[in-house]
C-alpha cells in the first residue's frame, strides 16, 4: 500500500483509494482467501 500511496505520476488520489480497498481483503484472508477467489477470475 505504501507503493500505492507514493505513486503520484500515475494514479489520482480517489484511484490510490479504491485500489488500496480492493487490496483489503487479500491483505486480511491472506493466502487462503486469493486461493478460494482463484476460480472466480
Amino acid at each position: 500500500i505504501w507503493a500505492i500511496l507514493r505513486n503520484n505520476e500515475m494514479l489520482t488520489w480517489p484511484e490510490k483509494i479504491r485500489f488500496a480497498i480492493g487490496l483489503l481483503p487479500a491483505m486480511l484472508g491472506g493466502q487462503e482467501y486469493v486461493e478460494a477467489q482463484d476460480g472466480l477470475t
